[in-house]
């Protein structure tokens, strides 16, 4: 029985790691792209409020959660 588990982890640890990045991963990737555009471009002294104005000018916003592209 313990075979049969560790074989099954192991099947779906090997589908997990190879698989196509999720909508949701792609998303959270290119929102922290931005952020550490904006802060290194101003010179690392913006906070996230700032951050976040600088974001809602370049189209996102928090209308579908944390934020949002709208």
């Amino acid at each position: 029985m313990v075979d049969l588990m560790s074989s099954w982890t192991l099947a779906c640890n090997y589908k997990w790691r190879h698989s196509a990045p999720s909508e949701r991963a792609l998303f959270h990737a290119k929102l922290a792209e931005r952020i550490a555009y904006h802060y290194t471009e101003n010179s690392g002294i913006y906070g996230s409020p700032k951050i976040i104005i600088l974001l809602k000018q370049d189209g996102w916003s928090q209308e579908k959660g944390p934020l949002a592209v709208s």
